[in-house]
């Protein structure tokens, strides 16, 4: 998006991240965004802002990195949702929960899957996971999907929900999801 810090991109007349905030904030105890810049706007919204304690912003491990480093005794649970999904499910934690409370195997991450697709950005991890982001990071690579996966991720099937997990990469994308316009994903 040209240098412009894609979670104040204005989607239907407000930023990209206080859409997804607005339907987080019911679902979690608090709200906790990574970011590297901007950290005094992104305060505004949430309990806390965690910068990425590695160089280089390496992505969404190196936000579970540190959030595995921070200080919060009361967090068991993370829920994951990225700042250009505006439509998020705003049951996505009630879900996760619900495929948790059922699942024989109690798993330590669960993922979003929908239209047959993983959505691995959407995700309920647990804390006791966290601190494997930076040894994946250093040996495996940055790909969360895969970290997700190592960690014994199960799927949790939105069905056909496909639009609660459309990332907005563009503002072509945002102008068309306001308007309706399928988006080829």
């Amino acid at each position: 998006m040209g240098g412009v810090n894609k979670a104040f991109v204005k989607f239907e007349g407000r930023c990209l991240i206080e859409h997804v905030v607005e339907r987080l904030r019911p679902q979690c105890a608090g709200i906790v965004i990574s970011a590297n810049r901007d950290l005094s706007d992104f305060s505004r919204l949430a309990d806390a802002v965690l910068p990425d304690v590695l160089s280089d912003f390496p992505g969404p491990l190196a936000a579970l990195d540190a959030m595995a480093r921070a200080a919060m005794p009361n967090c068991e649970w993370v829920l994951t949702v990225p700042c250009d999904a505006p439509r998020c499910p705003a049951d996505l934690f009630e879900r996760f929960s619900a495929a948790w409370c059922a699942a024989e195997e109690k798993p330590a991450v669960l993922i979003a899957e929908a239209a047959g697709r993983a959505q691995p950005a959407f995700a309920l991890i647990h804390r006791s996971v966290l601190g494997g982001a930076l040894h994946y990071l250093s040996k495996e690579g940055n790909r969360l999907g895969g970290f997700l996966k190592n960690c014994g991720a199960m799927t949790v099937d939105f069905g056909d929900e496909e639009g609660g997990f459309i990332n907005l990469n563009s503002f072509d994308e945002c102008r068309a999801a306001e308007m309706k316009i399928p988006l080829d994903k």
